[in-house]
């Protein structure tokens, strides 16, 4: 994994402590990854900073653009410059040497007369001038010399050659030659041989800035003069690559000197004499400047850069303090200690604070109402005579709730074992009770039970009990591992029935519809422990007292479906994210509290699991009627995301067994990253009160306070 940046590890010290991992960041409770405070804010800073970088890089490079133009235009006039002064001075010698041929007396004098009379005027014209007949051949270096010559003969016109060379080692010249005409034909050519070293003047009368060159090339591309070590290269081809950038009028490109230097080249053509000028710029020079002001560039950025983090660092440690305490704030309310909001400017921390010392205040209240309801619910169980227990089949152990051992006339601990119980029943009826367990514990068996048995008690009273059990936990194999189920004493029910058959019969059919709906609600009740078994068991068999008692109050006439999911949802400490919207419908007394127990799964689930979990979660519970089927669709969002379990848990299966076991109908279920996503599918006839109809209109949504 790899490690925080340094920078980044600077602003992490200033975040939370606790939970980090070897990478640097927050490991949050799902394993996301969490960063400090301080980071955030550092990448705020960065994002805000970042249009001025983008901006001062554009202007970067707007400004090399402009200075490099700027270069290349500097460049390109230097060498236009030379070109125009090397022309005015072959003008001038082209000039000259024309007055010269025409002031020769050709009609008087003869040809070794003319010739002195040329070679005299040589010093006065920078060079040596040579008089030759029209057919001579000059002591030149072909081809140079005769080309121009014989162009001069043809076109009667003043030539000037590139840089020519008498024989290897001897200095190079520069010829003009100029037709001397008599009677408008050729008489002599008149030749001026020119030292290159006046070239190189001209190129010096250019005031360059430091560093570049200036150079002149004849037309087959011969260096011809060079501000810098002439000597050692006149004469020299230019480069391939030059030639042919140098084909053009004027043109900048870049390519490498003599020396092997990278340059930037600015050239310009003489068309009269088909020679270039050039200026040389080395590519230091040129670019020392521009990286300068990048640097400078660079640096003002990187201090921007720096004074943004040291900004981030300064006020994250400013936001991260009160935070930290809002952190440890939270931790003591998870241990149900008091919480104190705590003392900062920040109006959102103070906000949170304020609402944690709420909250504490409120879950010491509710933890002392659910240890009284658990108190109620002992009482009640003992009160009626009502039992809870459960049997490892493998061990034989036996388990329950706290006089669960007085049905049996026996003091605490004495029933450790489930054979230790079957030897306190009367032996007429234990072969009745010993079938009714080997039927529920054979995997092709319905898998619970329930048997009516009785016990003598110490003093000599037999006690009529009834008992039911489930088998909740099972092998791959079908091998049962746990039964759960419970034990109520039915002595009085039994007198009352033997006096007065007709009443018996009534509460002896409400009393299997409750025990049915009980041993379900233990069927699914998962219990490690008898601690965790009386809590299942407490949330289950209240949601089944609220519908009972919704039912009691309709006389068993049905109750509307509303008011059952608003019981439902009162089960759960939601904090009010519940919103129910959909049709009136009237729920017929046989499904009331099949669906009571449904809903608390579901509620359960999310206050456990699910949206509810989490302070920001909601649930939308809705339903409507299409014909002669139901929809109950149940949403969550803004909790945690739902995952499949790996098996299948109770609640999930109390939900499916109770849809599709007692009200026929089917579930879908889809674990969503948003949350949770139930459908219920019912027909109308197995749930509905006869005589409603679905015509009413949706009802607006609303969100409903969960009652503790």
């Amino acid at each position: 994994m790899k490690r925080l940046p340094a920078w980044l590890a600077v602003l992490t010290s200033s975040g939370f402590s606790g939970g980090h991992d070897s990478g640097g960041g927050i490991r949050g409770a799902r394993g996301r990854r969490q960063w400090p405070l301080a980071a955030h804010l550092a990448l705020l800073c960065m994002v805000l900073l970042l249009p001025v970088l983008l901006l001062s890089g554009g202007l970067g490079r707007l400004y090399l653009s402009t200075e490099r133009n700027a270069l290349r235009q500097e460049a390109l006039s230097c060498a236009r410059n030379i070109m125009t002064l090397v022309e005015r001075d072959m003008e001038g010698q082209v000039a000259a040497l024309q007055v010269l041929a025409a002031s020769l007396p050709l009609e008087s004098a003869g040809f070794p007369h003319l010739a002195a009379l040329a070679r005299e005027a040589g010093p006065a014209l920078g060079g040596e001038v040579t008089l030759h007949r029209p057919g001579g051949v000059p002591a030149l270096a072909p081809p140079v010399p005769v080309h121009s010559f014989a162009e001069a003969r043809r076109n009667r016109s003043p030539t000037v050659s590139g840089l020519v060379q008498q024989a290897p080692g001897e200095p190079f010249l520069v010829v003009v030659t100029v037709p001397v005409l008599r009677n408008e034909e050729v008489a002599y050519l008149l030749s001026l041989n020119l030292n290159p070293e006046r070239l190189l003047q001209r190129l010096r009368e250019v005031r360059l800035p430091e560093g570049w060159m200036a150079l002149l090339v004849d037309g087959q591309r011969h260096l011809m003069a060079r501000s810098s070590r002439q000597q050692e290269f006149q004469g020299r081809l230019i480069s391939e690559e030059a030639q042919e950038a140098s084909s053009a009028t004027s043109n900048f490109w870049s390519a490498h000197s003599f020396e092997g230097e990278p340059v930037l080249i600015a050239s310009a053509l003489s068309s009269p004499l088909g020679w270039r000028a050039g200026v040389l710029v080395p590519t230091r020079v040129a670019e020392g400047p521009l990286r300068r002001s990048l640097l400078l560039l660079g640096l003002g950025a990187g201090l921007l850069g720096t004074l943004a983090l040291g900004l981030a660092i300064v006020f994250a440690r400013r936001i991260a303090r009160p935070v930290q305490r809002l952190v440890r704030a939270a931790h003591r309310l998870g241990r149900g200690e008091p919480v104190e909001p705590p003392p900062t400017s920040i109006e959102e921390v103070s906000a949170v604070g304020a609402a944690m010392a709420e909250a504490s205040v409120t879950l010491r209240l509710r933890e002392q109402a659910l240890a009284e309801s658990e108190s109620r619910l002992a009482r009640a169980l003992e009160a009626a005579q009502v039992g809870t227990w459960e049997w490892e089949v493998p061990s034989g152990r036996l388990t329950g709730s706290v006089g669960r051992e007085a049905l049996y006339g026996l003091s605490e601990g004495s029933l450790p074992t489930h054979a230790a119980m079957e030897a306190v029943i009367l032996s007429e009826d234990r072969p009745r009770l010993h079938q009714a367990v080997t039927a529920a514990l054979d995997p092709a068996g319905p898998g619970h039970y329930d048997a009516l048995f009785r016990v003598l008690w110490p003093d000599g009273q037999v006690r009529w009990l009834r008992r039911q059990g489930a088998v909740v936990e099972r092998l791959p194999d079908g091998t049962p591992l746990r039964v759960s189920g419970v034990v109520m004493d039915v002595t009085a029910a039994r007198e009352a029935a033997l006096r007065e058959r007709r009443l018996a019969s009534e509460v002896d059919h409400r009393t299997r519809n409750v025990l049915s709906v009980v041993q379900s609600v233990l069927q699914m009740s998962r219990a490690d422990n008898p601690a965790r078994f009386v809590d299942a068991v407490k949330g289950r068999v209240t949601a089944l007292a609220r519908a009972h008692t919704l039912l009691a109050n309709a006389q068993w006439l049905g109750i509307a479906f509303h008011d059952l999911a608003r019981e439902a949802a009162g089960t759960c400490q939601a904090g009010g994210r519940i919103a129910l919207q959909g049709p009136p419908l009237t729920i017929a007394p046989h499904a009331v509290q099949p669906l009571a127990l449904l809903l608390h799964e579901l509620v359960s689930n999310a206050a456990h699991h699910g949206a509810l979990s989490e302070e920001r979660g909601q649930v939308r519970l809705s339903w409507t009627r299409q014909r002669e089927s139901l929809l109950f669709c149940w949403h969550e969002r803004g909790g945690p995301p739902a995952r499949q379990p790996a098996r299948q848990g109770f609640g999930l299966r109390v939900v499916e067994n109770t849809v599709r076991r007692q009200l026929g109908g089917t579930v879908e279920i889809h674990w969503e990253a948003e949350g949770l996503d139930c459908r219920l599918h019912f027909e109308a006839t197995r749930l509905l009160q006869e005589g409603d109809l679905a015509a009413p209109p949706m009802l607006p949504p609303g969100l409903l306070p969960l009652r503790a």
